[in-house]
């Protein structure tokens, strides 16, 4: 038997004018969570995540491409961060920290017994460590579009129906 629990949670910004309001609705069973769902924008935090994963990827190969290397190599570490929030949401796998969508990751490498998850996350790692640094080469920054592009693919492909 499903029930289902309306929360309300309200987040108030002071320094701009209105109030925002957001309200989600936790979809629970008498087994545990299954998940939630942002009725201001009808989506589920899975279906969040793998949108901004996308639109992220989109944008840090154009930036990348225009020569933007530190905004594009970032919004690399944000697709892939984003997509394994969505695999870990789509589980009900905690993702708030950078450890357990790291375990997440390399979890599902095991298991699939693909080493190229594991080494494409360590790119998106160096790609968010050069937004600080700025040492990495263009042409570097090029070939890693693919690689994270492959990884957010495998990733978003791996979340529960």
């Amino acid at each position: 038997m499903l029930r289902s629990v309306v929360v309300c949670r309200r987040y108030c910004n002071i320094a701009q004018p209105g109030i925002r309001i957001r309200y989600e609705l936790l979809l629970e069973s008498t087994h545990g969570h299954i998940g939630t769902f942002d009725m201001t924008t009808g989506e589920s935090q899975t279906e969040k995540h793998t949108r901004l994963a996308q639109k992220l990827m989109d944008e840090a190969g154009r930036e990348i491409a225009d020569g933007e290397s530190v905004q594009g190599s970032e919004k690399l570490w944000g697709a892939a961060s984003q997509a394994l929030k969505a695999y870990c949401s789509s589980r009900d796998m905690p993702h708030g920290k950078y450890a357990q969508r790291r375990h997440a990751a390399l979890e599902l490498a095991d298991e699939r017994g693909d080493d190229a998850i594991r080494l494409a996350f360590k790119l998106a790692e160096s790609c968010h460590a050069n937004f600080y640094n700025d040492w990495m080469e263009q042409e570097d920054l090029d070939s890693h579009v693919a690689d994270i592009r492959t990884f957010v693919e495998k990733i978003l492909s791996a979340r529960a129906t």
